[in-house]
């Protein structure tokens, strides 16, 4: 997979579809999927909304728990919705695994 480093801080790369790993479904319609070895939210270079939807998941990681609970009463967007259902559960992922690594 030939990555870029979009957001290294928040584990955020990109990558065009032809490069995305034979394991993941290469829809056109993917926007982003979780590659759980490196703990890395990679982006499809090439989905239409690519820009706007790695915008939103940027800022959206940035909130604390508070904001993020204030911002998902707001949408009402079914597509954002699921967007933003898909990254919480990576963070869940996330803070999972790094609690177990702390406590191994």
């Amino acid at each position: 997979m030939n990555i870029k480093f979009v957001s290294p801080g928040l584990g955020i790369v990109s990558c065009s579809r032809d490069q995305i790993s034979n394991n993941v479904h290469k829809s056109q319609t993917l926007i982003f999927f979780y590659y759980q070895k490196r703990d890395w939210i990679v982006f499809n270079e090439e989905h239409q909304d690519y820009e706007l939807f790695l915008e939103l998941i940027q800022e959206y990681m940035k909130l604390d728990d508070q904001q993020k609970k204030a911002f998902i009463e707001y949408i009402r967007v079914p597509e954002v919705r699921k967007v933003i259902d898909t990254i919480n559960r990576i963070l869940r992922i996330r803070r999972k695994w790094y609690r177990n690594m702390l406590t191994a």
